[in-house]
């Protein structure tokens, strides 16, 4: 029985991340994009939460205070969660665009690209 993350690349140029599991109790339902603070280990709202295949996008704006936080995209589960982390700088109050899309969504596999946080301005 195991469970994997790996990252690679798709015919055009996209990081994409693999998440499978072959523990029969373990079943993927949705894919969740959040950010995480490493200092005080808190989760904020979700950013995304994707219950099918597609591509997803917004507009997160950084109430926190400036410096270094993850960004997690978390298969959930019903017994455990896989995901995959980027660590990035955010400033408060900028405002960021994200996207992602997620290629499969299935019980034992979950194939999404890199989520992307591009920084177009200052909430006003």
């Amino acid at each position: 029985m195991s469970e994997t993350v790996s990252e690679n690349e798709d015919e055009a140029g996209r990081v994409t991340y693999d998440l499978t599991t072959d523990i029969p109790e373990n079943t993927f339902n949705k894919a969740v994009l959040l950010v995480w603070n490493p200092e005080t280990t808190e989760y904020y709202n979700p950013l995304s939460i994707a219950n099918a295949a597609g591509t997803y996008s917004g507009v997160y704006i950084h109430d926190k205070s400036d410096g270094l936080y993850y960004i997690k995209v978390r298969a959930n589960s019903n017994k455990r969660d896989e995901y995959v982390e980027e660590l990035v700088e955010l400033t408060e109050g900028m405002m960021y665009r994200f996207y992602y899309t997620v290629d499969t969504l299935e019980e034992k596999e979950v194939v999404l690209t890199k989520p992307v946080l591009v920084a177009f301005g200052y909430r006003k």
